[in-house]
């Protein structure tokens, strides 16, 4: 019901995660709830706030299993101002491992806070798994701290947030389902549907697991999608990737069991009418996928960087976040570097960085998808578009070899990466200026690093 006017809302999709009814002229549902259910939930509709609980969404009732029948109610209030037009703080494996960590968390946090009280606008923050790194105990402390973001943030379970030991994967979600509730829903903000899933089945074999949507949450997500409006804009979040650099040299490939989605093409399939984004992580490298012309694929690069011992992602992404504008229709989004200003979207490096190409200089563009355009300049003069290639970055690679013996976690190194770009100087004195052009429009100028 309606909060404020005590009216019930009619047309409001409630599931027990298997089946979905939605409520009539009145408000009211009924359900017969597979006996496995843990909760009740609803697809929360535009124009009403995100229920909240200590903080975070409070989207699911647990169902009391003692009780053969029961009433569950939900009564949403209506927010106070229209939400076509909102924004996303994104970000994924913040992976806290100890109290350093958390203090490093709260520091990235800090600067979320700052980035989000540039503009007065409604947001919501996606965090896509790995909260913890195997350490459920920090589960708390970590709420303490990401709910200073004062908005509706949503988690995805990880590889690293399951609870292992089990005998089948339906049992590895049960701390996760503890801490934050269900582990998929679905929710309208303006003319968005967000989904959150989890695809990290795991696999019963000491803390192994492989990318993959139960048959249970493929089929929920097919009711869930037949109360879309075709051609509406849909955002999905889980941790491990749809897709990846394997994969986008050979489509028809596997692809690691580990870091990307094996059933991809059925969810390819269930997204034909939309308008679809992905957010995911796991990686801790940051890239851009187009997988159709209607889905593309945001794999945001660490908060943690390379888990807290370096503030540079393994592809020499720097740490941050992503921040999505949502207007109307419309859909921009940029990265955000923590302690950086907007701008910063790009390193250059120096001729003889890279011992594979030593009179190129060397530019790394985080966010770079076939959209962008990537220029250099030498003595002023413009001289075309750089080359890109797939390699790893000249400039991080010694740096994680020197000092990975004092880390924690000695097994960190560098990644491949195809964001990377190359030109030959004519002369080893000139003067260079590399410029990046996003998919919207907007010009940056390459930070050189020395």
């Amino acid at each position: 019901m309606d909060q404020t006017t005590g009216k019930g809302i009619p047309g409001v999709p409630v599931s027990d995660g298997y089946l979905i009814v939605q409520t009539n002229d009145e408000g009211n549902y009924q359900i017969v709830t597979n006996r496995t259910a843990d909760f009740i939930m609803l697809t929360i509709p535009s124009g009403y706030e995100i229920p909240m609980k200590n903080g975070l969404p409070d989207i699911g009732i647990p169902i009391d299993k003692t009780k053969e029948n029961q009433q569950i109610d939900f009564a949403l209030k209506p927010l106070n101002r229209a939400e076509d037009n909102h924004r996303l703080i994104v970000f994924a494996d913040p992976q806290v491992y100890d109290e350093n960590d958390l203090q490093k968390f709260e520091e990235s946090v800090k600067d979320m806070i700052r980035t989000i009280q540039e503009e007065d606008v409604p947001t919501y923050a996606f965090v896509c798994g790995d909260i913890v790194f195997d350490k459920p105990e920090l589960f708390a402390p970590y709420k303490e701290i990401v709910t200073r973001l004062a908005c509706p943030v949503f988690h995805t379970k990880g590889n690293h947030d399951m609870a292992y030991g089990g005998w089948s994967a339906e049992t590895s979600p049960t701390i996760f389902r503890k801490e934050f509730g269900p582990e998929f829903y679905s929710f309208n903000r303006g003319n968005t549907h967000y989904v959150v899933l989890d695809d990290v089945m795991y696999t019963s074999n000491a803390y192994y697991y492989i990318g993959y949507l139960s048959d249970r949450q493929m089929n929920w997500l097919k009711q869930d999608l037949s109360f879309v409006k075709p051609g509406s804009n849909v955002i999905l979040m889980f941790h491990i990737p749809v897709w990846s650099l394997e994969l986008k040299e050979n489509p028809s490939a596997m692809g690691s069991l580990f870091n990307c989605l094996q059933n991809r093409e059925h969810l390819f399939e269930l997204l034909k009418p939309f308008n679809a984004h992905i957010f995911s992580g796991h990686n801790h490298s940051n890239e851009n996928y187009i997988l159709a012309t209607n889905i593309f694929e945001h794999i945001h690069g660490g908060i943690c960087g390379s888990w807290w011992q370096s503030d540079i992602c393994t592809d020499g992404t720097p740490a941050g976040y992503a921040v999505y504008n949502i207007q109307d229709d419309q859909i921009d989004w940029h990265y955000r570097t923590t302690g950086k200003e907007a701008g910063y979207q790009a390193t250059w490096y120096a001729a003889g960085t890279d011992p594979e190409r030593p009179e190129a200089v060397i530019a790394n563009v985080w966010n770079w998808d076939p959209a962008w355009e990537v220029v250099w300049y030498e003595n002023g003069e413009l001289k075309g578009k750089m080359e890109q290639y797939k390699g790893v970055d000249p400039y991080y690679k010694p740096y994680f070899e020197q000092n990975r013996a004092n880390w924690i976690h000695t097994w960190i190194s560098v990644t491949p990466t195809d964001h990377l770009f190359y030109a030959i100087p004519s002369h080893p004195g000139a003067t260079i200026t590399i410029e990046v052009t996003d998919r919207f429009g907007k010009k940056y100028k390459a930070i050189q690093l020395k």
